[in-house]
Parts: C-alpha cells; structure tokens; sequence
C-alpha cells in the first residue's frame, strides 16, 4: 500500500499557478520533489532550490473608456533551503524579492508604478499518515519601498494542504488558504482532486491553487492548458496624490509548455486575461473605487531548479 501511494503522489502534477500575495505556495513543488526523492530517508535529496517567476500582461483598455488603459507585470526569485527531521517529514525556509509592475497611463490615483517587496516563507511536510501528504506553511511579502511602518505595508498567508490517496491514479485534497494584511482578511477553502486519466493525460481541479489539465509529450516534456489567477494588493504611499490601499485581480487561461529533469522544471506560458479590476480604497480599506479593464494577452516563464 505504502508502494501504491508514493507511485500516486509522484504522478501529482508539478504545475502551481498561485496568485502574488501568496507566491509561497509555489514552494510545495520543491518539498514534494524532497519527500520523493529522499523516501524513508532522512537527508532531503536536494536541500537547495532557486524559484523564479515572471509574467507581463500586454495593453487592457478601460471598459468606459478605450484611451485609457493598463499594463501589469510580476517577478519574484526566491532561495529555499530544505532539511528533514524524520524519513517522512521536513521543512523549508524561503526568503527572496519580487516587484510587481502597474502602469494606468492616465492614472489619478499614483504616480509610482514598480511596487517593490521582499519575501518570507516557512514550509513542513509530512507522509508520515497513512495514504495521506500534509503540508503546511507561513509567508508575508513586506514592501520595502518605505523605510518606516513596515507591517502597514505587509500582506501575510498561510496555508494548509492535505492530498488523500484514493486510487493509485485519483488523490483528494482539502485544506485552506488564507491572506491577510492591508485591513483585508480572507480564507479560500483548498479542495479537488487530481486524476490521472491515461498514461499520458492528468487533470488537476484543486480550488483555487492548481486548475490544469496535462499531456505528456515524452518522460520531460509535458503541455498543459491552465487557468492562472492574479492577485496583488498594495499599499498607496504617503507622497502619492491618494495615499490609501489599491488591489490588482484577474484571471487568465493559457497554454503552458514545461519540462523536468534531474530536480529542474521549467515553463514557459502564454494565454489572454479575461478581465482585470482595480480597486482604490482609502487606507483603512473602504469607500472602494472599482475599473474594469478589458482582456488582453499576457506571457510569462516560472522555473524551480533543486539541488
């Protein structure tokens, strides 16, 4: 049985397409690559990774008004570091910097258009329950664009996540997501499954944090369709002409090619947004102001390489 669930857990597929605010949960990838590579051990395999991201989100016009209109961009590059402390369980410490990029060229609110941040991150795991992978973690983003009243800018999440092993080809998961931070709190509940339909075909459906049906191309290379959430909030700074709170969402489906091998996976995507919304509220968070912009296409690239 033991054989089985392992042979399931490794057939889970290694895509996470997560929102901004909680980038952190791209980490399991790195702790799923340790806990199979070192089964039953207890030396992580690969103790070292490099994560980095980047997306840039084309030309959007206002939906009332088509001489306006916005580009969106993100990057973020993290170190990890992992270590077990059983053979079945470990941990991982993340620290690393992102940016994200919003550019409104008739923009009334601010000026600024880089948002800059640095990011933290602590993440467990354990398959010491029988068919079932539980992980954990804890991450805040702190803009380090001011230098004083650092939690006023900070944005903090956690999650936990649990895959149950129904079939050696069907896993179940549940759990949660939170974020907090910026005078807005809000839980997602973390449930799907993911299905291995055929050797060389694999759906994932695990709201809101991995929505991606996969084909095999070979042993490396795999091309999957995906659904891709955006979600920045940020605060406004004191010498803008509105010092108060704004939040980027948005959704997207794409097409994303990726290949893995020896403790490398690399993507490269390209899709269309269906539509953004930007809100500007005030510091505390109310009186919100809400512009819809149309879709437009986005690229981008995501690589985890553990060592």
């Amino acid at each position: 049985m033991k054989k089985q669930w392992l042979f399931s857990l490794m057939l889970l597929g290694s895509g996470v397409a997560v929102a901004n605010d909680a980038t952190f949960v791209d980490s399991v990838r790195f702790q799923v690559e340790n806990f199979k590579g070192s089964y039953g051990k207890c030396e992580a395999s690969r103790p070292y990774g490099i994560l980095a991201t980047a997306d840039a989100i084309g030309k959007a016009n206002l939906s009332t008004d088509n001489a306006q209109n916005m580009r969106y961009g993100e990057a973020e590059i993290d170190l990890l570091y992992g270590f077990k402390v059983g053979p079945l369980e470990g941990f991982t410490l993340e620290a690393g910097y992102g940016s994200d990029y919003v550019n409104w060229n008739t923009n009334p609110y601010f000026n600024q258009t880089n948002f800059n941040y640095v990011n933290l991150a602590a993440l467990g795991y354990t398959g010491s329950i029988d068919n079932w992978f539980w992980q954990a973690g804890f991450g805040v983003h702190v803009n380090n664009d001011h230098s004083e009243g650092w939690f006023d800018y900070a944005r903090f999440g956690g999650f936990l996540w649990g895959r149950y092993t129904l079939t050696p080809t069907v896993g179940l998961h549940v759990g949660t997501l939170t974020l907090t931070g910026l005078h807005k709190t809000i839980t997602y509940p973390l449930v799907g499954f993911d299905w291995r339909i055929a050797p060389k075909w694999n759906l994932d459906l695990i709201f809101p944090v991995q929505m991606e049906l996969s084909y095999y191309l070979t042993q490396k290379w795999t091309l999957s369709t995906y659904i891709r959430p955006f979600l920045t909030r940020q605060r406004i700074g004191p010498d803008e002409p509105f010092a108060g709170i704004f939040e980027y969402r948005n959704v997207g489906g794409e097409l994303n090619l990726s290949y893995q091998y020896c403790g490398l996976d690399f993507s490269v995507f390209g899709g269309y947004t269906f539509s953004a919304i930007l809100k500007i509220m005030d510091s505390y968070g109310h009186n919100g102001s809400y512009y819809n912009f149309a879709t437009a296409p986005y690229i981008g690239f995501d690589v985890l390489w553990a060592f």
